[in-house]
């Protein structure tokens, strides 16, 4: 009985790992403009956060480096602001006065993250090189 011998084509090899990583690419490339498109703005300070991060090959991330996107993506319940230091008061460009606690309604959420992850995507990738 003949032994079968499978031999890795190099070339082939490279080939695919060059198709892979344009994959990748690709589904980073969405993900990161489908979160920049869905995104709430208000100041732009979440908007102008939010980058794409390679670190190591086929491993990426798309960061959102502002403090305030859990409670943008996430809702919240009402609840009270107050000053970290009780001896102080709260005060912001518009209020008419410092106040010692903000009585906050809480908000709805705006999902930008989760879509974007969850969105069904192609594997296909960007097209050959």
């Amino acid at each position: 009985m003949a032994r079968t011998v499978i031999r890795p084509n190099p070339e082939g090899i490279a080939a695919l790992h060059r198709h892979v990583e344009r994959v990748h690419d690709s589904v980073v490339d969405d993900v990161y403009n489908d979160a920049v498109r869905h995104a709430a703005v208000d100041t732009g300070e979440m908007l102008a956060t939010m980058h794409r991060r390679r670190v190591r090959p086929l491993l990426s991330q798309v960061v959102v480096g502002s403090d305030h996107w859990k409670w943008v993506e996430y809702d919240t319940k009402a609840h009270d602001i107050r000053p970290r230091d009780p001896s102080r008061a709260l005060f912001w460009p518009g209020a008419l006065h410092p106040v010692r606690v903000v009585h906050h309604p809480g908000t709805t959420e705006q999902p930008f993250m989760r879509p974007a992850v969850y969105q069904r995507r192609s594997l296909a990738g960007r097209p050959w090189r």
